[in-house]
């Protein structure tokens, strides 16, 4: 019995049956020699349970000696761990690609469990980044190193490299779940990420006054586009909130706006005496606070034109419609209002403490809401803070 050599295995002729030539140096390890002359390298194991098993590796010639060796030792780790080779390999043809595991993660875990806005920037990190280079792998035969190379190729978006790794780690921890890979086997371990700086862009006082400038000045052309824009500041609500914002969910008699569902689940948003006055002038002649100008019966689902005209003309091209958000919370903040007062008005998550203190004083968040909303009303009307307005019980909700 000699060791597998190129001369060994070239000197090696066809006979009338297949017969196995074993290598001296690993108990297993052979050459398979068919009548027609094809020789392969084997690995023969015996699995957990007893059962005999035959791992062909590959062919002599698209394997040299010494790397059939290297990969029948790869073989024989394995099965001295447990584990069965050829039941592996058959696993991980069956397993689906990432194209299909794509399209399971929505069916079966994203429509059900996460919020539209959430699916759509799923979709999109996976058109556009992930599936272009991974599409046709199988799901088990990712590594972490194509992770690496992916996140890397990313490097210029530093935060879509990131979410992109996070949603393939979400996956793969299903793909686990669902069978297609051993369990602890997610690639995206151990993926170091980007450092992510936080944007910390709000309007100071001048850029509030030039902003209100212009929405004058548009009014009378996108009245609903104006009343979105000043909706978003005076409220500190995001730009999803306002713009699916029904008049049911209002009621301006008492000075609050109930969310149903948001980031953050159902709650309630305290309104200042400046964004009552808005509301109340607002036109009710439709379901929606902000409705569509082209589709009847619709409400208006993008502001980002718009937004864009308004930003170049009072000088503050690099805030976005979000950094109104910024501002409503930066502006109490600086009038010296409680942080925990100001994150109730904002709907932000906070330790179950703080957040019962914050539900359990109603009041001082109202008077947080008419300092906010009076100083940015006032701001972008270039006038005083406005003053609060008591409503009266025949106020029109």
């Amino acid at each position: 019995m000699p060791k597998l050599t190129k001369r060994v295995v070239d000197a090696v002729e066809p006979r009338e049956n297949q017969y196995t030539i074993w290598d001296s140096e690993i108990r297993g390890f052979g050459l398979r020699v068919t009548p027609a002359g094809v020789k392969s390298f084997i690995v023969d194991y015996r699995t957990t349970g007893g059962q005999r098993r035959r791992f062909t590796l590959d062919r002599f010639g698209a394997l040299t000696c010494d790397q059939a060796r290297d990969r029948a030792r790869v073989v024989l780790g394995q099965v001295a761990q447990g584990l069965d080779p050829l039941d592996m390999l058959r696993r991980t043809k069956e397993t689906p690609t990432m194209k299909e595991l794509g399209k399971e993660y929505f069916a079966r875990h994203a429509d059900l469990h996460k919020k539209p806005k959430s699916v759509a920037e799923d979709h999109r990190l996976l058109d556009d980044y992930i599936l272009p280079d991974l599409k046709d792998h199988k799901v088990a035969e990712v590594t972490r190193s194509e992770v690496v190379r992916l996140h890397s190729k990313m490097s210029n978006t530093p935060t879509q490299a990131n979410r992109a790794v996070a949603l393939l780690s979400k996956m793969f921890s299903l793909a686990e779940l669902w069978g297609y890979r051993p369990d602890h086997s997610n690639p995206c371990y151990h993926v170091q990420r980007y450092p992510e700086v936080r944007r910390k862009r709000y309007l100071n006082a001048e850029e509030v006054k030039r902003l209100g400038i212009v929405l004058e000045k548009e009014e009378a052309k996108s009245p609903a586009c104006v009343l979105a824009v000043r909706l978003l500041l005076l409220t500190g609500m995001r730009l999803s909130e306002v713009l699916g914002l029904r008049w049911e969910s209002v009621n301006l008699q008492g000075g609050v706006i109930h969310l149903a569902d948001s980031k953050t689940g159902e709650k309630d948003v305290q309104l200042g005496a400046a964004a009552v006055q808005l509301l109340l002038a607002a036109p009710k002649d439709s379901e929606w606070v902000v409705p569509s100008s082209r589709r009847r019966g619709r409400p208006m689902t993008n502001l980002n034109g718009f937004w864009g005209k308004v930003r170049t003309e009072a000088d503050i091209k690099d805030v976005r419609l979000h950094d109104l958000r910024h501002t409503f919370g930066a502006t109490g903040a600086s009038a010296g209002l409680s942080l925990v007062i100001v994150g109730g008005l904002l709907g932000h998550s906070q330790p179950a403490t703080t957040a019962r203190y914050a539900h359990a004083a109603p009041s001082p968040q109202r008077a947080a809401a008419d300092a906010i909303s009076g100083e940015l009303a006032a701001q972008l009307a270039s006038r005083d803070p406005a003053d609060v307005v008591e409503l009266h019980s025949n106020t029109a909700k």
